[in-house]
C-alpha cells in the first residue's frame, strides 16, 4: 500500500471518528453542592450530623432548541388578493358559469342587482340596485309578478363606462338567449319565459334545437337566427325605463330575488 493511499485512509478514518463524536451526546463536569445528614453515635447516643458536600459530576448537555418563528397569516402583498382554488374555472362568463371555481372569481369581480345578506343567508341587501324590491316599498306589484329595480347611479365598469339600466337588461337578455343546457339559465328561462324545459329554443321548430350547448343569441348553429318573436318576447319581459328595470315574472313567489342574487345575475 502506498503512502498516499495510507494517508487517505487515515484521513478518512479521522473524519469518521470526528463525525461520530459530534453525533454523540455532549457531556461536561459540573460542581454539585449538596447537604448530607448522617446519624452517628456519640457517647452511646445516636446524633444527626449535617455536613455540606461538594463534588464534581458528569452531566449530559442538552442543546437548547431554536425557537420556531411564528407563522404569519398576513399576505405578503396586502394590495393583491390571493385565494386557493381546487380547480380551474370552466368559464368566467356569468351567464354560463355554473360551478364553484368560476363562481368564486365572478363574485369578486362582478356584482348582481342584489346579493345575499351575509348575516343570515336568507335575506338580501342591495348591490347594483338602490334597494331590494319588496311589497312594502312598492317595488313588487300587488300580484307579485312584476319587480322593479332602481339602478344605482355612479357605478362604473372596469373599462370605465357608466352602468345604465340597458346594461342590466342586456345582461339578462343575453343570458336568456344563451340557453346553455349545462348552465344556470334554466333558473330564469322557466319562470320568465314560461318554458318548462328551461330551453329558450323550446318553441322553435318543435324543439329541434333543444339541448344544444351555447346557442348564442340571436343565432342558432349553422348561422340561422332565432325567430324574431323570441327576441322580442325577451325584450318585452325586461322593460327598461330611465334609471330602472322591470322584470315580469310568470308566477308569484320569491324565485326572482333568489335567482338573480347569484353569480348568473351579475351585470356586465
Amino acid at each position: 500500500m502506498s503512502r498516499k493511499t495510507s494517508g487517505l485512509l487515515i484521513a478518512g478514518l479521522l473524519i469518521t471518528l470526528f463525525a461520530l463524536a459530534a453525533c454523540q451526546p455532549q457531556t461536561e463536569f459540573v460542581e454539585v453542592t449538596r447537604v448530607v445528614t448522617d446519624t452517628v453515635v456519640q457517647e452511646g447516643q445516636p446524633v444527626e450530623v449535617t455536613r455540606v458536600v461538594t463534588d464534581m459530576q458528569e452531566v449530559v448537555v442538552t442543546a437548547t432548541p431554536v425557537p420556531e418563528r411564528p407563522v404569519s397569516s398576513a399576505a405578503p402583498d396586502p394590495t393583491t388578493w390571493r385565494e386557493a382554488s381546487f380547480g380551474e374555472p370552466d368559464t368566467l362568463d356569468p351567464n354560463l358559469g355554473y360551478e364553484t371555481s368560476g363562481g368564486n372569481v365572478i363574485q369578486n369581480v362582478m356584482e348582481p342587482l342584489i346579493t345575499y345578506n351575509f348575516t343570515d343567508g336568507t335575506s338580501f341587501v342591495p348591490a347594483l340596485a338602490v334597494e331590494v324590491p319588496s311589497e312594502e316599498n312598492g317595488l313588487i306589484s300587488e300580484d307579485g309578478t312584476t319587480y322593479t329595480f332602481n339602478i344605482r347611479e355612479g357605478v362604473t365598469f372596469h373599462a370605465g363606462g357608466t352602468l345604465e339600466p340597458h346594461d342590466v337588461a342586456y345582461t339578462f337578455q343575453r343570458g336568456l338567449l344563451q340557453s346553455d343546457p349545462n348552465g344556470p339559465q334554466w333558473l330564469l328561462i322557466e319562470p320568465i319565459m314560461g318554458y318548462s324545459s328551461g330551453d329558450i329554443t323550446e318553441e322553435i321548430a318543435d324543439g329541434a334545437y333543444a339541448g344544444i350547448r351555447r346557442v348564442c343569441a340571436p343565432k342558432l348553429p349553422g348561422g340561422s337566427r332565432l325567430p324574431q318573436f323570441v327576441v322580442v318576447k325577451v325584450r318585452l319581459l325586461l322593460m327598461m325605463m330611465p334609471e330602472r328595470l322591470l322584470f315580469t315574472w310568470r308566477s308569484r313567489g320569491d324565485h326572482l330575488r333568489r335567482n338573480i342574487a347569484s353569480t348568473w345575475g351579475s351585470s356586465y
